[in-house]
């Protein structure tokens, strides 16, 4: 299982890439760069929608118990969320638009209380707001909880739990900064 985390990260990545750079191609690209917070640091990138949409992916790496000083390497996530803005405030230097949507994640990651790594599924939802300014970089922040069950190896046999650290960090704000395209 230690080497399935690399493995993971790997694939994780190669696939944001390729969307991230179909994307590109396609003049649908709207933002990309990098989200921070106290569960977590990933990339992430939008994609324009009709309207007022846009479809984000992001590729965490998961910190449960690696700031705790309980674990040495991180846990990967990957997440997709239909974002919707429902409002939009222009200003003489920035635009601010508030934003919501669901979404769903998986990946490999360890949990509050657990031993050891699991496979966690479920959906995840986003809200928050975003300021872009005149210059092609944007920053938001916002929170994104997700309700998934994690499924790991206990003494020989695989159990399904709730995955607490998905609803733990729907309270830790994420910071975003983005380059705009």
């Amino acid at each position: 299982m230690k080497r399935f985390l690399p493995r993971a990260a790997l694939v994780s990545s190669l696939m944001l890439l390729q969307v991230f750079f179909a994307a590109a191609d396609d003049r649908r690209l709207s933002s990309a760069g990098a989200d921070f917070s106290f569960t977590g640091i990933g990339l992430s990138c939008r994609l324009k929608g009709p309207e007022k949409t846009f479809h984000e992916l992001l590729l965490d790496a998961d910190l449960c118990g690696v700031l705790q000083g309980d674990s040495r390497s991180p846990g990967v996530r990957f997440s997709y969320v239909r974002g919707f803005s429902f409002a939009v405030s222009e200003h003489d230097d920035f635009t601010l638009r508030w934003h919501a949507g669901p979404g769903v994640t998986a990946g490999y990651a360890r949990d509050r209380g657990a031993s050891g790594y699991g496979l966690v599924a479920g959906i995840c939802g986003s809200i928050g707001v975003e300021f872009a300014f005149r210059v092609p970089v944007s920053i938001s922040v916002s929170l994104m909880p997700a309700l998934a069950t994690h499924v790991r190896s206990e003494n020989g046999t695989m159990k399904m739990y709730l995955y607490v650290n998905g609803l733990v960090q729907g309270l830790s704000p994420r910071l975003g900064i983005r380059w705009r395209f």
